[in-house]
């Protein structure tokens, strides 16, 4: 896959930049007020916002009025920023239609700074596989990118780890720079920044997917064997320059990223001598959480959220692992940010994929190399790559059909109705057969129009689907029905009771509620409680001298109550499902 071309100008690298940001922010944008926040890890983010946007401290900010000083604040930080007084005080009114409005501004307010970064994220995959391979495939990998299950799954999301993909990914292309370019003064100085945001996006975690992949990639093409025809598969566009690693510039990386790293860290270490241990939990996940540990293979479950591009990574992988037996440079290194991180993180306790999201970058750039074959007209493709498009074209087909069709015979909303209707199940997949049709018809000459056809059906499906989900059980918030409650009767005097439990309730009740509740551990002192009802648990019908007021079943076999003691109570005890 040689591009023996002249170097792209500036002009066109920074044009064609912009236009990958500003095309997939455009067209996920509009759905980010659609879910309700339902995700507890960007729970916990939302609510530290509110509690920093109410008059709680910034330089360590508070979770359930309690330091949060186990994670790094500056998500919390970067989205409180973009949150206006305005909108946190409407979220306490009483008119249930204005407080709706201002939940929905709300999510647009804390979301669109993280899609803003992910869409970054998307120009710099370009860049890195420009990099790499070549102005195409750094445009097919970034449309890669925007289009698989990972992106659109979790790109939304106002989440530590959108955050650290960012930094990680701007760190790993600086250092690209530094190593293929020359500009080893641009590489550590600008990168010993980003790694020290990226630190304090979600601690040393950034290390293991920047500094390590370069460091076993370095050395690896230092020792490993060249043959013939090493880089058939990954050259550069543009000529590489051999230039030694000044040490001056990598002490003032160092120092980058120590002065960005660090203060907070001390600061808080200062004040807090024991948080050592719970920082060491939470790098190690060993006793940060009851759940059993993960199997190690875990993370190998990732190229599943490939999708639609499964198939293309897979054969990339081949090809650029040929390369990379051959001793070629650059398929090294794109390999190395895969492995060298999987590895890393294999030896830790908890192992979800969303931890794998800064990976979506060289992962895309191997499924691009893929695609390469698919930039010619029809007639001229060799067979191994008229089957992967086919196999590619069948499985869109499949997805533009099954969504409607799940979406009206299997998928429910929370009241048990359809997600959709048959009319708007039967114009989705009508509009979209059409839609793919014609991107299919057009590709048979433009090769290009694979990566542009994809993405456009996997953004509309995305969208269909975030309609139905918005309804469901999983896309609205356990707990709001709760506190709509509680806004509609009074708020004041209400507690948590925990009954046994040491974890506070989910957030969502407090972000829909707007303050923070009192957790008590005792009933002794209070009028009214919030509780949640559990399996082998306490019988809260059958407390003394209290009465359940109102309950609401958010999930099967789990039940919140709301307790009033009975001298108190002026209402008929009543029961009812959230929503």
């Amino acid at each position: 896959m040689n591009e023996a071309r002249a170097p792209a100008s500036r002009g066109k690298l920074v044009t064609t930049l912009v236009g990958i940001v500003l095309f997939f922010f455009a067209g996920i944008a509009p759905t980010l007020s659609w879910i309700e926040f339902s995700n507890g890890i960007e729970t916990l983010n939302v609510e530290t916002v509110l509690e920093m946007r109410r008059g709680g401290p910034w330089v360590v900010p508070t979770l359930a009025e309690k330091q949060r000083i186990n994670k790094p604040p500056l998500t919390a930080w970067f989205t409180a920023t973009f949150v206006s007084p305005q909108t946190v005080a409407a979220l306490s009114t009483t008119d249930p239609v204005a407080r709706d409005d201002a939940y929905r501004q709300l999510a647009w307010e804390i979301r669109w700074p993280s899609l803003l970064l992910a869409c970054l994220t998307l120009g710099l995959t370009f860049e890195m596989g420009r990099l790499l391979a070549g102005f195409r495939i750094g445009v097919m990998a970034a449309f890669v990118a925007g289009s698989t299950f990972m992106f659109l799954r979790f790109g939304r999301l106002a989440t530590l780890d959108v955050q650290l993909s960012f930094w990680v990914m701007l760190a790993n292309v600086l250092l690209l720079h530094g190593l293929l370019r020359g500009r080893w003064w641009l590489a550590c100085t600008g990168s010993g920044f980003c790694l020290g945001m990226a630190f304090m996006a979600k601690g040393p975690v950034a290390l293991a997917m920047s500094v390590a992949p370069m460091v076993v990639a370095s050395l690896i093409v230092r020792w490993w064997p060249r043959v013939e025809r090493a880089d058939d598969v990954a050259l550069s566009d543009e000529p590489s320059i051999q230039r030694r690693l000044p040490i001056a510039a990598v002490v003032v990386g160092v120092v980058c990223l120590l002065a960005v790293a660090l203060p907070w860290f001390i600061y808080v270490l200062n004040a807090n001598p024991n948080i050592a241990d719970a920082w060491r939990r939470e790098v190690t996940r060993v006793g940060a959480s009851n759940l059993e540990a993960d199997p190690f293979y875990n993370h190998l479950g990732g190229p599943v959220y490939m999708l639609p591009w499964f198939i293309f990574f897979f054969v990339g992988l081949m090809m650029v692992g040929l390369s990379a037996w051959r001793g070629g440079r650059n398929a090294i290194i794109l390999l190395s940010f895969i492995v060298v991180p999987i590895i890393i993180l294999s030896f830790a306790k908890d192992k979800p994929i969303r931890y794998l999201q800064p990976l979506l970058a060289p992962a895309s750039v191997l499924a691009a190399v893929a695609l390469v074959g698919q930039l010619v007209p029809w007639a001229q493709r060799a067979t191994i790559d008229r089957w992967l498009a086919i196999v590619h074209w069948v499985g869109l087909y499949i997805a533009v059909v099954a969504v409607p069709v799940a979406g009206v015979y299997f998928l429910k909303t929370f009241g048990g109705e359809p997600w959709f209707s048959m009319s708007t199940a039967i114009i989705s997949a009508v509009a979209g057969l059409v839609v793919l049709s014609v991107f299919l018809w057009l590709s048979r000459r433009n090769g290009s129009l694979i990566a542009v056809g994809t993405v456009v059906v996997m953004l509309a499906v995305h969208a269909l689907v975030l309609v139905g989900y918005g309804r469901s059980q999983g896309g609205r918030a356990d707990l709001r029905p709760i506190a709509d409650y509680l806004h509609s009767t009074s708020i004041d005097g209400v507690v948590v009771w925990r009954d046994g439990r040491t974890r506070p309730p989910p957030m969502d009740l407090f972000i829909y509620l707007n303050r923070v509740l009192p957790i008590v551990d005792s009933l002794d002192n209070a009028q009214r409680a919030v509780v949640m009802r559990r399996s082998g648990g306490t019988n809260t019908a059958e407390i003394p001298n209290w009465m359940v007021e109102k309950s609401w079943e958010t999930s099967p076999g789990r039940k919140w109550e709301l307790l009033r003691r009975t001298n108190d109570v002026t209402t008929v005890p009543a029961t009812g499902r959230s929503r």
